[in-house]
């Protein structure tokens, strides 16, 4: 019970890979198991609080683990503080039923949920997509667009840093000039619209990539 309660599994025979995948839920906030493999002890314990999650896990030497670590997108995940993506020994392998899963080696990690992360992270990815579409786009003034599409992707990486490093002030400067290029595109999209050098529909998927990436913000 207390291996289910844990979330603790075997991927490959005597754990030399194993799962680790609490499932918070209900009235149940916090939980924890262990076992002894061959290898050492797996042990993971985690709770929830105000609908955020630590997760401590433990993996033996000489063994891999898949965390697998309830969040909504990969880029809110957490360990030891620091954006999962960027942790020493942490690889993120996919999305998997509400969960972002990472392959962890030997060792003692710290997992957590940063929702003001996970959104600056999404709206990274849909600045990435709104510059290389209006790159591809024939129409007066698009390269300058996708230039400030360029500085959208730059001001939220800047905004991820900051906040990844507890600087609220400056995270919330890089948020407000992310807008400010938003803006200005959005503004040239209307035009370019209006007069026909871009269709309806080219209109529409710029818009939906501004509004996914104010989402985020």
């Amino acid at each position: 019970m207390f291996q289910n309660i844990g979330g603790l599994s075997a991927i490959e025979p005597g754990y030399k890979r194993s799962r680790i995948a609490p499932a918070p839920g209900g009235n149940l906030t916090e939980g924890s198991g262990s076992l002894k493999t061959v290898y050492g002890l797996l042990s993971s314990r985690w709770n929830t609080h105000d609908g955020a999650l630590d997760l401590k896990v433990t993996v033996p030497v000489n063994t891999l683990a898949e965390v697998h670590v309830p969040a909504k997108t990969r880029w809110a995940v957490t360990e030891s503080g620091r954006p999962a993506d960027t942790a020493k020994g942490v690889r993120f392998l996919r999305m998997e039923n509400g969960a972002a899963v990472f392959e962890v080696g030997s060792g003692t990690y710290s997992f957590g949920v940063d929702t003001v992360l996970g959104g600056l992270g999404e709206a990274k990815e849909a600045a990435g997509e709104l510059r290389h579409l209006l790159a591809s786009l024939d129409a007066p003034g698009a390269p300058t667009a996708s230039e400030k599409a360029q500085q959208v992707q730059t001001s939220i990486a800047a905004a991820w840093t900051s906040h990844a490093a507890g600087g609220a002030q400056s995270t919330d400067r890089h948020v407000e000039r992310t807008r400010a290029r938003l803006g200005d595109i959005g503004d040239w999209t209307a035009v370019q619209v209006g007069k026909g050098t871009l269709t309806a529909s080219q209109g529409t998927a710029v818009q939906a990539l501004i509004d996914r990436i104010e989402k985020g913000l």
